[in-house]
């Protein structure tokens, strides 16, 4: 699938990027006096290299790699915005409404949609929530009715709920809403996160969002063809 291969390259890039922005740092911190932030980019970088003044070959040396370096997170920069663009105009003409969900991103619904493929291939909810480690385990005691984290399922795809999870327990509206019942139940911070993951896989997510856009484009595909 095309966005599989889009989001694989922007995974490439990003960790890249990541290994050039601590190569940089490490140049730095031996050039500038009391260190540098971690927080650094390209022009950032620039401005900071823009102001030093070597006082020795070894200093020089270190500034020089730091510019080459700079130019390669350039490059990396100017490709994972090339990548994004790419993502955006794929998911516009797959008619995806992932991205109306808060929490997920255009990065977020790609990567849904190059690991679920034709969602019909689960025939339940639960079914998904066990393919993707929403799905909750058993770990009552007694009377006291538990569920522990499921470390099985796909751990990506998980991720990608999780990010989406936490961003709806940050902001205003039906995920925090959730939250605050759960919590008001008695679950822990951690169970109410996990309950609101089922939730979004269950109703949001999955079966009301990815079987609705492919039903559409089955229908669409079907007036083209009449």
């Amino acid at each position: 699938m095309l966005l599989g291969l889009l989001i694989e390259r922007r995974h490439h890039i990003v960790s890249q990027r990541q290994k050039t922005l601590c190569r940089i740092h490490d140049q730095l911190i031996a050039l500038v006096p009391g260190g540098s932030s971690h927080h650094l980019t390209a022009t950032s970088v620039a401005a900071v290299l823009r102001r030093i003044r070597p006082a020795d070959d070894i200093a020089r040396e270190r500034k020089a790699i730091a510019k080459e370096l700079l130019t390669e997170l350039r490059v990396l920069d100017r490709q994972r915005k090339d990548n994004e663009r790419r993502l955006a105009e794929i998911l516009a003409s797959y008619g995806t409404t992932l991205t109306e969900i808060q929490g997920i991103s255009s990065i977020g619904a790609a990567t849904i949609l190059s690991i679920v493929g034709d969602v019909s291939r689960f025939p339940t909810a639960a079914a998904f929530a066990t393919f993707n480690g929403t799905a909750p385990i058993a770990a009552s005691s007694g009377d006291k009715v538990r569920y522990r984290l499921n470390r099985g399922g796909h751990r990506t795809l998980n991720r990608v709920l999780h990010t989406a999870s936490k961003t709806q327990q940050r902001l205003p509206g039906p995920g925090r809403d959730y939250t605050q019942r759960r919590l008001a139940e008695g679950k822990t911070s951690a169970e109410a996160t996990r309950a609101l993951k089922r939730h979004l896989s269950n109703v949001v997510l999955v079966y009301r969002t990815l079987l609705a856009d492919q039903q559409a484009r089955v229908s669409g595909e079907d007036k083209r063809a009449a």
